[in-house]
C-alpha cells in the first residue's frame, strides 16, 4: 500500500511541476511585436492586432492614403451625424435646395416635370434629418 501512496504522490508532483512549467513559459514567453514600451503595446493592443500580418494590413490601408490630397478623401459619418451626411452628399454633388439641381436637354427637348417632381422629392427625402425607412 505504502507504494501506491509514493506512486500517487510522485504523480501528483509531477503534474503540479509540468503545470508550473508550462506556466512559466506562457508568462515568460515574448510578445509577438517584440515592444517593451507599455504605450507602444497598449497602442497594438488597442487595435486588435494580433499578428504581424494584422499590422502589415493596417500599414498598406494607410500607405493608399499617405500623400491624397484630403479633398479628395470621404469620411463615413456616423447614422445620427444629420450634419456629417450632409456634408457627404454635398461632396458627391448634392445642391444646397432641389431647386439647384440642373437638368441638362438636348435641342428641341422638354425637360420631363415627372422626373423633375421626382429629383425634388427624393432631395427632400434625402435631407430629411431622420433616417428613412424601407417600404
Amino acid at each position: 500500500m505504502a507504494e501506491d501512496t509514493t506512486a500517487t504522490t510522485t504523480d501528483t508532483t509531477t503534474t503540479a511541476a509540468t503545470a508550473t512549467t508550462t506556466a512559466a513559459t506562457a508568462i515568460a514567453a515574448p510578445p509577438w511585436h517584440g515592444l517593451t514600451e507599455p504605450a507602444d503595446i497598449a497602442w497594438i493592443e488597442n487595435k486588435g492586432w494580433t499578428g504581424a500580418s494584422d499590422a502589415v494590413q493596417g500599414y498598406r490601408g494607410a500607405e493608399k492614403l499617405i500623400g491624397r490630397d484630403p479633398s479628395t478623401l470621404l469620411a463615413i459619418p456616423r447614422a445620427d451625424d444629420i450634419a456629417g451626411q450632409r456634408a457627404v452628399f454635398a461632396k458627391l454633388g448634392m445642391p444646397d435646395s432641389a431647386d439647384k439641381y440642373e437638368f441638362a436637354t438636348a435641342a428641341g427637348v422638354k425637360t420631363d416635370e415627372n422626373y423633375v417632381a421626382f429629383a425634388k422629392d427624393a432631395f427632400t427625402r434625402s435631407a430629411s434629418p431622420r433616417p428613412r425607412r424601407k417600404t
